[in-house]
């Protein structure tokens, strides 16, 4: 099990404009997993929902995460390599019926770019994730995601 601590500049290389002194501190990084990351999930309570996600505990093999804004309720913990968790673009890659749900009460169209610069979030690493999880959406697409301002379907 990989562990290490590490401590990242925003934005995330992501835009041409210099770059700024915020800093995004991550806890321990397991396995590619860190408390703060960022992710797309399926919610239990409504298995026809994709919604965006945080981590909220790394322990060992599992991980815990919590909709963002959505309230405890929803929260679970499970393998990291669950079939029901994805990395950012997921959704909007396979084409999701009921696109993806941006953070409960958030304003204006929803962009993974835009969304992790403002919460000064790091999205969960594309090789944390398993095939299985992946489903065949290449890295690209995931990159993607992080480095320009794609409006989400539906939000």
């Amino acid at each position: 099990m990989l562990q290490f601590v590490l401590v990242l500049l925003l934005p995330l290389a992501v835009s041409t404009s210099p770059p700024k002194a915020d800093k995004v501190v991550l806890s321990t990084i397991v396995d590619g997993w860190a408390v703060g990351m960022k992710l797309e999930a399926l919610d239990r309570l409504h298995p026809d929902m994709i919604a965006v996600a945080t981590v909220t505990n790394v322990n060992g093999k599992n991980v815990s995460i919590t909709f963002d804004n959505w309230g405890d309720g929803f929260d679970y913990t499970t393998d990291k390599a669950d079939a029901d968790l994805h990395p950012i673009g997921f959704a909007m890659y396979i084409k999701h019926p009921q696109k993806m749900y941006k953070p409960h009460n958030y304003k204006g169209g929803f962009s993974w770019k835009k969304y992790l610069l403002e919460t000064k979030s790091l999205p969960v690493p594309f090789a944390a994730f398993t095939q299985n999880q992946t489903k065949g959406m290449p890295k690209d697409f995931y990159t993607k995601m992080i480095t320009t301002d794609i409006i989400q379907p539906g939000s």
